[in-house]
């Protein structure tokens, strides 16, 4: 039982129900999972600027839900002002 971080990618956890993959398609094709039954979905999440996370077992795709931030008030002043001072 436990987890493995796959820093960038997501988690492969193992326990009494099975093992596990939770994370990005990095992280799908690392494990030979294949993420085609979600192309849909992952194409209207990432068009959103949604980043869409896998879950599968070694079965295979479980599922996919998308996350994304909401956008602050003063976000566009801040990155206009970082522009200023010529950070990227």
């Amino acid at each position: 039982n436990g987890f493995d971080l796959c820093v960038g990618k997501g988690i492969f956890a193992k326990g009494e129900c099975g093992s596990f993959a939770i994370g990005n398609g990095a992280l799908m094709e690392e494990c030979d999972i294949e993420t085609d039954e979600a192309q849909e979905f992952t194409q209207v999440a990432e068009r959103r600027g949604a980043s869409v996370i896998y879950v599968a077992n070694l079965d295979g795709l479980l599922g996919a839900f998308a996350v994304a931030d909401t956008a602050r008030e003063e976000s566009a002043t801040v990155i206009q002002t970082l522009g200023h001072m010529h950070i990227k």
